[in-house]
């Protein structure tokens, strides 16, 4: 990753619904994102996240960071200070990668 653009977003990507699922509890997930959320501002390689709607109208949170470890760290964190009825999996849509070279203009 030496050649690198810096303007270009960094590639690790997290997505969350910024709504609770149907079949869970609304103010308990609530909770759970405020958490993941402010727990990813604690973490050094954390680069902020962006709120967009989904086809559906749905709000979707993706969280930005520089590095696959700081992401990685963020989700193991996260499973441990989830409110106990409510996992990862119900918060999380997906991980990702999106590497620079595929928003370079090739043409």
């Amino acid at each position: 990753m030496d050649h690198m653009n810096e303007e270009l977003p960094h590639p690790f990507f997290a997505t969350l619904w910024e709504q609770a699922p149907k079949g869970v509890d609304a103010g308990l997930y609530s909770e759970g994102i405020s958490t993941l959320i402010s727990m990813a501002h604690m973490e050094p390689d954390f680069l902020g996240y962006t709120i967009e709607l989904n086809d559906d109208g749905h709000g979707i949170y993706t969280c930005h960071w520089k590095t696959y470890a700081a992401l990685f760290v963020w989700l193991e964190k996260g499973k441990s200070l989830l409110p106990a009825r409510l996992s990862l999996d119900k918060c999380l849509i997906r991980t990702g990668c999106l590497w620079p070279w595929l928003q370079q203009n090739v043409a």
